[in-house]
């Protein structure tokens, strides 16, 4: 069954220029090709999809013929066999029961006082008068929201368990690693030296807070999300390890890089920064809005087929991978009238629409974390505005690159504190 076109250069000079230029591979394969397109990249073959008719189709389709765990294989080694993300059929729907309730609009609404003291904590530590990239000072914050909010521990074992989760994403965040990943498969890569290195203190120091929790005679008065996991009945050891790792790689880098783009673009659109400054009502998560339109951390999701489907016109034969690709649907004119330009008041008082906003994703594998995703940013917004005054470092508008499975600043969003 023949595939739509796509590039025909070699599947590893399409993922070195995926991971070059991510934004430009995705948007010149379908303006050359049309959609949907083919690519292959990282030892996969995806089938890109822009039109939110075809995405309704995957979103809304059957779980069984359109599994998003096996596609998702790659990161087996690092997020573990038990993550959500990587479940499939009826464990996945039990999963995700299960965890729903921690990340309930009414559950998180707590974690609004955390993030701002966690944000007033790190604006005091920015320099004055120089440049700075904002994109590390983010990446901690975001890491000790969800420390403090997620584990529920102390600052000493929280920058013990921090530094060794940040050598983990250091590791997975390097092109080189990536590139090695893709050519490896999941249980070559789970293999290497390099890789175990970095894996095992952090699983040791997360089966130690496990341990601990568990012991915890308190912990059922406790409201972290750790002290929740280890109470219910049905998550293994193992489970809330994959789970604990899944919330920090998948929650806090993508929304530390949701923000460095929110601030890339604020320092841009002064009108804009003074609306946020100001507290005007709307203004602070329509900024978070456009910012994921613009630039959706990951820039698209994929669904393995386990049978031939239909999809977008398109007849596509089992064993290969869809991708609604929210880096191409967002930049539709038909949808978003000038898609390029930083437009907030696009989302003022309007609820994006189910298939043509997809920074979280869709269907019953929408991202657990979106309402605290939103929370975060928009509390993160609110606070810097109202206790700092950043302008670019550059005139130069940023690229980005790609760390891990989320796309950043290219030059971490550089500012300079006034």
């Amino acid at each position: 069954m023949p595939l739509p076109p796509g590039p025909r250069i070699s599947a590893l000079a399409q993922s070195t220029w995926y991971f070059a230029a991510p934004d430009a591979f995705f948007r010149r394969a379908a303006r050359r090709h049309g959609t949907p397109c083919t690519v292959r990249v990282l030892g996969e073959t995806w089938v890109l999809l822009d039109d939110p008719a075809a995405i309704a189709e995957v979103f809304t389709g059957s779980a069984e013929t359109l599994r998003s765990g096996e596609a998702n294989a790659l990161f087996r080694p690092v997020f573990g066999p038990g993550s959500v993300l990587l479940l499939d059929g009826d464990k996945h729907l039990e999963r995700r029961r299960a965890l729903l309730p921690f990340f309930h609009g009414n559950s998180i609404a707590g974690y609004r006082d955390v993030v701002a003291d966690v944000t007033r904590s790190t604006v005091e530590r920015w320099p004055t008068g120089r440049r700075f990239a904002l994109l590390p000072s983010l990446q901690r914050l975001t890491l000790d929201v969800i420390l403090r909010a997620v584990f529920g521990i102390d600052e000493r074992r929280g920058q013990r368990a921090g530094g060794l989760l940040r050598e983990l994403l250091t590791w997975t965040g390097a092109q080189r690693n990536m590139l090695a990943m893709g050519a490896l498969g999941p249980d070559r890569t789970a293999r290497l030296r390099t890789f175990r290195r970095v894996l095992a203190p952090v699983g040791a120091e997360l089966a130690a807070l496990i341990g601990e929790r568990r012991a915890d005679p308190s912990r059922g008065e406790r409201t972290d999300i750790l002290s929740s996991l280890v109470s219910h009945t049905d998550l293994t050891d193992s489970d809330v390890r994959d789970e604990l790792v899944t919330l920090v790689l998948a929650g806090h880098e993508t929304t530390a890089a949701s923000l460095a783009w929110a601030f890339e673009a604020l320092m841009h659109d002064p009108g804009t920064w003074r609306r946020v400054r100001a507290g005007e009502p709307g203004w602070a998560e329509a900024v978070a809005r456009e910012t994921l339109r613009l630039r959706p951390p990951v820039p698209h999701v994929v669904r393995r087929l386990t049978a031939p489907m239909t999809i977008g016109g398109a007849d596509l034969p089992a064993g290969i991978t869809v991708a609604p690709c929210a880096n191409l649907v967002h930049r539709r004119e038909d949808l978003y009238p000038e898609p390029d330009a930083f437009r907030p008041q696009r989302f003022l008082g309007v609820t994006p629409g189910t298939y043509t906003w997809l920074p979280f994703g869709g269907g019953t594998r929408r991202c657990l974390g979106q309402a605290l995703a939103m929370l975060e940013m928009t509390t993160v917004l609110e606070t810097v505005a109202a206790h700092a005054t950043l302008r670019p470092a550059s005139r130069r508008r940023e690229r980005a690159r790609r760390r891990f499975t989320v796309l950043v600043p290219s030059r971490g969003a550089l500012a300079v504190r006034t």
